[in-house]
């Protein structure tokens, strides 16, 4: 990248002078002097809320000041106003990531800050009407404690020179304040199982083996890598019974616990989000995992299936760390399986052949959980005949497709699952104690004519959800699982069918980082990632954090809009519905009425005002409370409503390419995008060979040019994989004539932007669609698996460059300094008389006036003072920048 060696301009007038001004003829001297009214080389806007009073900065700061970077120092001064003995910061400061309380207890600066955001979020808005309080009742401590636990997960990695790094392991635990919880960056429980494998068959009798298992889940997915330091403490509340015989599953808390990284962290693949089951295993302790019982026997003969299950309570308690500390104890969660009826399960009765790293077996591998269980740190690889649909197998390039080592469930099990009533793994992550109604009975725990019930995934293979545990689990394909869209069988999002299609109502989910599947996610700050093996970063098998030379403080977090994907009804229980910071009809986030202020119920979106992200890159661009170049939202200027000086807003918004992801047919694609947006290698070629050279061959692989059974992927995925229609458009420039009609429309009515989050309210209307098609809503339905995290990107990207206000004024004056002639009569002293009269001298120019706030100045903290009506307008200053004038 060739760096830009150009400066600021200090005046209008250096550009006037420049003789590379002309831009092949385009400006011209007389041009830019009939401009100047328009024209600054100087221009700041307020870092004030709608209130008057300071936002709340969401770069994070180390509470030890020595720890801080230069880019930490630099936020840190753009949001302290006060003098040095009584400073007033308005950052969240972090000293503690394995504590879910230490960040907050000992850091009275985070509690000021809290009190200060809820006393905002208790007032009416101005200008706007309504508040949040009203509008989320008891959640809106919880939506405040979210933000201030997403704004300490921040650059957790920190790759500058000098650095003290938050969270070396890529863990947080979740803040707790009061009776609400944050995410962190930290693994709850998204589903749980019960895993009935036969053992012997003797004399109309079967053994069986039983064992819990449960999958832990992040929220807070995304790079970089999560090696977890996470304890459970598994408490069986209750004795467990096939046909009234003891299961002996074990007595007491049993602690199972896990350091270093799921799995070993193969590839470098635990970027939070689902954890899997297999490797998680294998961490737990594999052959010695605890949570099993006994052999048991229960009859099999005479045409018996099927066996009596009592049902059982299971308590876990999730801890910080690998020991039960109670000042760690993050969450607890109960969960209850239902009595019901389970098919009895089968004895393995063949074994399987070696492939990749993986060693033949026998039958009698298979017969206990503790031989299963400790070969999980082999990978198993490729599904095979066990598959029914032929396009879900891989053709054998060694041996025979199928059951392998290092695989969980055979055909012959019987796996019965516990799972989210809702499908959103936020509302149970969200909560300090996850009530046992939450989890429900997977969708096929009743069928006795069904073995396998269950959506256990694997983030270690590009299978993800299917083909990492030998076995076909819940893949139901049928378009009701998160959205109507039909995906790709290895991703569908984990959710049990019939979840998304009953409560998903606003599509408010996340796309997945590159393979990871779609889901329940918070949109975690992206902290990079450098390929060291294959084609792209994010998809390649092995990356590495970027170094400080490509660390960029706003890229990892523009602006508020980055708080979009957090839940706003943890506490009422409403899953899928998240923060709103774009336009979308009917979604409770919208604002209460849609057509203006003042709101009953205000939209969503003037949560943002509240907060700012300092632009310390690459330069100092922010101060105090202020920002530089920021575009003004309200183009049209008063009273010369004749003017339109939307030059500005084009340049900010011709950064943004809005990616919508198709579900509806495209020429020669009969499932858009969505069945293969999420593939890399292992569903379009064999694991270790791409077609055309696409990735370098892993040691020991072999290429397989027509790995893939499914041929309608294979083609879509290649077109996609190589840029070619119809996969060549799904990102587009914004078409500024039919997005701008919308603040022209506005403008018309009489009305103006008042507050800069109002962008939220306005459709990006890409190249090549039409407004009415965003006003509709005719175009979501075509882009299905486009994520709200997606969806809302640009809008944050767009806020952080726009402002409605302005600390820069431009005053046009014409000053004359008059003088009386003599006269005999007083009364003459205080009239003017033209001809008379004399004008000594006179100035026609226009100063620069620029207010500020004195960082030193003593000023009341606004964070402590208890009142919404104050303002920092009292403490302003004001400064002569330039002072022009002209000739007459």
């Amino acid at each position: 990248m060739s760096l830009d060696s150009d400066r600021l301009f200090a005046s209008v007038d250096e550009f006037l002078f420049n003789p590379g001004r002309g831009f092949n003829g385009l400006v011209d001297a007389e041009a830019l002097k009939r401009s100047r009214f328009f024209l600054t080389a100087s221009s700041r806007a307020p870092e004030v809320n709608l209130f008057g009073q300071p936002r709340v900065s969401i770069w994070p700061l180390h509470s030890n000041a020595g720890a801080r970077t230069a880019y930490d120092r630099l936020a840190d001064f753009c949001a302290t106003v006060g003098d040095a003995s009584t400073p007033q910061k308005f950052s969240f400061q972090r000293s503690d990531a394995t504590s879910p309380t230490n960040d907050w207890t000992n850091i009275p600066r985070n509690q000021d800050l809290n009190k200060y955001l809820k006393r905002l979020t208790s007032a009416n808005i101005p200008g706007f009407g309504g508040n949040f309080l009203a509008k989320w009742s008891g959640d809106r401590d919880q939506v405040l404690t979210e933000i201030f636990d997403y704004v300490r997960c921040t650059n957790l990695k920190d790759r500058q020179s000098g650095a003290t790094e938050y969270a070396a392991n890529g863990q947080v635990a979740p803040i707790q304040v009061n009776d609400t919880k944050g995410f962190g960056r930290f693994h709850t429980i998204s589903q749980f199982g019960l895993h009935f494998i036969g053992s012997e068959d003797s004399g109309g009798e079967r053994s069986i083996e039983a064992g819990l298992v449960f999958e832990p889940f992040s929220p807070s997915q995304g790079f970089y890598v999560l090696q977890e330091s996470v304890a459970f403490e598994v408490t069986f509340k209750t004795p467990m019974t096939v046909d009234d015989k003891d299961l002996q599953f074990p007595t007491g808390p049993v602690l199972v616990k896990s350091s270093g990284s799921f799995g070993g962290g193969w590839h470098g693949r635990n970027w939070g989000g689902s954890a899997g089951l297999r490797t998680p295993l294998t961490s737990f302790g594999g052959g010695g995992y605890k949570l099993v019982g006994q052999r048991t026997k229960v009859a099999a003969s005479g045409g018996k299936t099927t066996m009596r299950f009592s049902g059982g309570e299971v308590a876990v308690n999730i801890y910080s760390g690998i020991g039960v500390a109670p000042a760690k104890l993050i969450q607890t969660i109960t969960v209850k399986f239902p009595a019901a009826e389970f098919p009895i399960p089968k004895v393995v009765s063949t074994g399987t052949t070696g492939f990749r790293g993986a060693s033949a077996t026998v039958a009698s591998d298979w017969w206990t959980l503790s031989k299963r269980y400790g070969a999980t740190g082999a990978a198993p690889h490729v599904p095979g005949a066990e598959y029914g649909d032929i396009q879900r197998q891989w053709p054998a390039t060694s041996g025979t497709p199928g059951f392998k080592q290092g695989g969980i469930f055979r055909e012959e099990d019987v796996v019965r699952t516990m799972v989210p009533l809702h499908g959103d793994i936020r509302i149970i992550a969200g909560r300090k104690n996850v009530d046992s109604n939450l989890f429900v009975k997977g969708a096929y725990y009743d069928d006795t004519k069904r073995n396998i019930d269950h959506l256990f995934s694997d983030p270690e293979g590009s299978h993800l959800l299917y083909g990492f545990g030998n076995e076909p689990g819940l893949s139901s394909g049928t378009g009701d699982q998160l959205t109507a869209a039909t995906y790709h069988f290895s991703r569908n999002p984990e959710i049990t069918p019939g979840a998304g299609k009953k409560y998903n109502k606003w599509n408010d989910f996340d796309n997945g980082s590159a393979q990871v599947t779609d889901g329940a996610y918070i949109n975690k700050p992206d902290e990079g990632n450098l390929r060291l093996a294959g084609d792209y970063a994010y998809f390649s098998w092995n990356y590495e954090a970027p170094d400080e030379t490509i660390f960029s403080p706003n890229r990892l977090v523009p602006s508020a809009g980055m708080f979009g994907s957090l839940p706003t009804g943890v506490i009422r229980n409403q899953p899928w519905q998240t923060l709103l910071f774009r336009p979308q009809a009917g979604h409770p986030g919208e604002g209460t009425p849609t057509s203006g202020p003042p709101y009953t119920s205000p939209p969503d979106h003037l949560l943002m005002d509240l907060f700012w992200m300092p632009v310390i890159e690459p330069y100092a661009i922010s101060e105090p409370f202020s920002t530089a170049g920021k575009v003004n939202l309200n183009y049209e200027m008063a009273p010369f409503s004749y003017i339109r000086r939307a030059t500005a807003l084009h340049a900010v918004f011709k950064s943004q390419e809005p990616l919508l992801i198709p579900t509806s047919p495209l020429p020669g694609s009969p499932f858009g995008a969505s069945k293969i947006y999420k593939l890399w290698d292992h569903q379009v070629a064999d694991c270790c060979g791409l077609p055309n050279g696409s990735r370098s061959q892993a040691s020991g692989g072999s290429s397989n040019p027509g790995g893939a059974l499914d041929t309608q992927v294979r083609d879509d995925w290649n077109k996609a994989y190589k840029g070619l229609a119809p996969f060549d458009q799904m990102r587009r420039p914004i078409d500024m004539a039919q997005t701008l009609k919308q603040a022209d429309d506005r403008f018309a009515a009489g009305k103006a932007f008042r507050s800069a989050s109002q962008i939220s309210e306005l459709h990006l209307v890409r190249k090549g669609e039409s407004l009415s098609e965003y006003l509709s809503g005719n175009i979501w339905p075509k882009n299905l698996v486009t994520g709200e995290n997606t969806r809302e990107k640009p809008y944050t990207d767009l806020y952080a460059r726009l402002t409605t206000k302005s600390n820069s004024y431009t005053v046009h004056l014409r000053v004359q300094v008059l003088k009386k002639s003599a006269s005999a009569s007083p009364a003459d002293d205080a009239v003017w008389k033209e001809g008379t009269d004399q004008v000594v001298s006179e100035f026609r120019g226009a100063t620069l006036l620029e207010r500020y706030l004195d960082s030193s100045a003593s000023m009341p903290d606004f964070a402590a003072i208890g009142s919404a009506t104050s303002s920092v307008d009292d403490f302003y200053k004001f400064r002569v920048i330039s002072t022009k004038r002209f000739t007459p």
